[in-house]
């Protein structure tokens, strides 16, 4: 029984977060963590370049409106569709 509960509660946590990185303000905020990671891994150098990439992900995803971790939960990548879920 506590399982579930907990189950329960991650679950809701995911989904509060993926709503929030489907929103206009989320995608600003991948917007600007993205590019903030870019430049310190790429001024950084060696391994820091995978802190770019990822940098990279979350700057493009935000900046062309789609939510990559929407797959986790097998909801639409597309950013107004992935938003129409959660509005139902």
């Amino acid at each position: 029984m506590v399982r579930f509960y907990f189950c329960k509660f991650v679950w809701e946590y995911l989904m509060a977060v993926l709503q929030f990185f489907g929103s206009t303000t989320g995608r600003w905020v991948r917007v600007i963590a993205g590019i903030a990671l870019a430049v310190i891994g790429g001024l950084l150098g060696g391994w820091w370049w995978l802190m770019a990439l990822f940098g990279t992900l979350a700057f493009t995803s935000g900046a062309f409106d789609f939510c990559v971790p929407a797959l986790l939960v097998k909801k639409p990548v597309n950013g107004a569709k992935f938003r129409a879920t959660f509005t139902k």
